[in-house]
């Protein structure tokens, strides 16, 4: 995993890098109202939606992080890893799927 370099007062935050920032919330911003295909495909009349399942699973990850080991740290870490999973995956094959939505 590449670790990205840290804005500081002597490094700050470029004007690209918020404009990417904002393209990407406003992506994400389209997952609330994306349903999961899956679901459509099997027939189901209102399937729940990218963002739903994601939150889902994010918190589920949090809660079985936190049976095998209760530090915040690790639940954080967890919860995250599975958030990124989620917007990645989204990203990819649900907004493709939707024709960019």
């Amino acid at each position: 995993m590449t670790t990205q370099p840290q804005p500081t007062a002597a490094n700050p935050v470029t004007s690209e890098e918020l404009d990417e920032a904002v393209k990407l919330a406003h992506e994400w911003g389209h997952l609330k109202r994306l349903p999961r295909t899956g679901w459509l495909h099997a027939g189901i009349k209102y399937p729940e939606s990218v963002a739903e399942h994601s939150h889902r699973t994010a918190m589920l990850a949090w809660m079985i992080a936190g049976l095998a080991e209760p530090s915040w740290l690790f639940r954080v870490v967890a919860a995250k890893a599975q958030v990124s999973r989620g917007a990645r995956r989204a990203s990819v094959y649900y907004l493709t799927a939707a024709g960019g939505a």
